[in-house]
């Protein structure tokens, strides 16, 4: 089957065939299913727009509509949203939809990305003054680090290619390690907070953090986000804070909170607009929005910066500067 050349891949995937101006489920991966609560035979050869009401009924049209947005001047799709999966986890997930020939018929391919460890620490974004957020895989290993101050010479990449554990001081190494396999034992998901030594290289200080598990919706541990939100330099006679630390990564000298890709996540935060209710209301393509609120569009057209600031009740120089 198509789906077997993604059995390795951790993503959600569902493969889509074209016929007849209508579009079917030819194949998916058992994440897929796991996300959508149905299984691989209910699913395969229905019909997307005839999916029966669910708790994620709102995602077949938004596919249909994904698929039928493909053409030769838009060759990829991207959405994001917002669904309730089995288990009544709510996921927020990135979608990114592209063609593909096989067998010289007409296919599409979906991937479903989890991106809701992301999406809480946006939220946190609203409500803190983070300093440092990253990503702890169940490996151990730290991704999608983001620091939002001023710089200190410590180069990212190689504090990425470590293991989280050696940035936690010896003497707390055992504690935090216990806190967080209760965490990801538990089934609640809810956030903790965690106060601990954080070792950089050969300095420590007393980070203050917020700790939250991410799990599948089978119920397996995938990941933590981690939000520290102070750094206090430690005195090493004594433990004892002697003053406090803006802690950054050396590549994000320039504050990120001044990118405009920044700046409208978090307008659309405290307006509680998603991609695709901005991509309703203002009629532009949600590949557009999503392109635009990622970054990969750095600076919009004119019409389509007024639109979108209009929806966000501020003026378009609030967000991109003059255009």
């Amino acid at each position: 089957m198509m789906v077997d050349m993604f059995a390795n891949t951790a993503n959600a995937i569902l493969i889509i065939r074209e016929q007849q101006n209508s579009r079917y489920i030819h194949d998916c991966t058992k994440s897929f299913c796991h996300v959508t609560g149905f299984n691989q035979e209910a699913l395969i050869g229905s019909r997307l727009l005839s999916m029966p009401d669910s708790a994620i009924s709102e995602l077949w049209p938004l596919i249909d509509q994904m698929c039928g947005m493909i053409s030769d001047k838009l060759p990829e799709s991207h959405a994001e949203m917002d669904l309730t999966a089995p288990g009544n986890m709510h996921i927020f997930a990135e979608l990114h939809v592209k063609p593909i020939r096989y067998a010289n018929d007409s296919y599409y391919l979906l991937t479903f990305r989890d991106r809701s460890e992301h999406k809480w620490i946006d939220d946190l974004l609203v409500k803190h003054r983070l300093e440092l957020s990253l990503v702890l895989t169940s490996a151990g290993s730290i991704t999608s680090m983001r620091s939002y101050h001023e710089p200190i010479p410590f180069d990212r990449q190689t504090i990425t290619m470590q293991p989280g554990q050696k940035f936690v001081a010896d003497s707390d190494r055992e504690r935090v390690r216990a806190i967080l396999n209760t965490l990801r034992s538990r089934s609640d998901a809810a956030a903790e907070s965690l106060s601990f030594k954080l070792q950089l290289f050969e300095d420590q200080y007393l980070a203050h953090a917020l700790i939250k598990p991410f799990f599948y919706p089978d119920g397996s541990f995938r990941c933590f986000a981690v939000c520290i939100l102070s750094v206090e330099t430690l005195d090493q006679s004594d433990d004892k804070p002697i003053r406090n630390m803006t802690i950054a990564m050396e590549e994000y000298g320039q504050d990120e909170m001044n990118e405009p890709s920044f700046k409208l996540r978090l307008l659309m935060l405290k307006r509680n607009m998603t991609v695709t209710k901005l991509a309703e209301t203002t009629q532009i393509s949600l590949t557009t929005i999503s392109n635009i609120r990622n970054g990969k569009i750095k600076k919009p057209q004119r019409l389509t910066a007024h639109l979108i600031a209009e929806q966000l009740g501020v003026s378009p120089d609030d967000i991109w500067g003059p255009i």
